[in-house]
């Protein structure tokens, strides 16, 4: 609330972007606004911009869950063969928070804290939910018919995959040992 000698004057919120937004509201918001010649508008596009109908082939899936050992080799990686978004699942973060403590010393701990934080500003995870929860359940079914084991140090690295099934995202991952048998559920991308 603002106020003026005590009196209130006026609220202020934040201002948040909207996917869609009224038709009053749009043309509201430009009422006032000058005018551009759309006619002269157009032209000058069009004296810079290619007329060529053919679309572009974009190779790159849109989005991908990038699994712990991605991020932790993060920087050698080319950022052409990842998909144009990416993101990470609340199992990385945990895997990444357990990494400094798991470090037997100073200097290696510095560097995997570092590496923790990085995430956390750059990445909001994916949570580990109920659907991810049974998505993984499908994961560790496969692996067990596959005759594998799923249990023990494998666990988590079988967590991720479920993620990305959960979220129908292909799984970006430098380990494509830990998802064998797993075509069926998510399509994993060797890094």
């Amino acid at each position: 609330m603002v106020t003026r000698s005590g009196v209130p004057v006026g609220e202020l919120g934040p201002l948040r972007r909207h996917r869609f937004v009224s038709a009053d509201a749009a043309v509201a918001m430009f009422l006032g606004a000058p005018g551009v010649d759309f006619d002269r508008f157009r032209r000058h596009l069009d004296r810079r911009v290619s007329q060529d109908a053919t679309p572009v082939a974009e190779t790159r899936p849109l989005r991908g869950l990038l699994d712990t050992s991605v991020v932790i080799d993060l920087e050698p990686i080319d950022p052409g063969v990842l998909p144009r978004e990416v993101a990470v699942s609340a199992i990385t973060m945990a895997e990444l928070g357990a990494g400094p403590h798991a470090a037997a010393d100073a200097d290696e701990r510095a560097r995997r804290q570092d590496r923790l934080q990085r995430a956390e500003a750059a990445f909001d995870p994916l949570p580990f939910d109920l659907e991810a929860a049974r998505a993984y359940a499908r994961i560790y079914a496969a692996i067990v018919a596959a005759g594998r084991k799923a249990r023990g140090p494998r666990a988590a690295d079988l967590l991720i995959p479920g993620s990305a099934c959960a979220h129908d995202l292909p799984l970006y991952t430098r380990n494509i040992d830990d998802s064998r048998s797993l075509d069926d559920l998510v399509r994993v991308v060797e890094i």
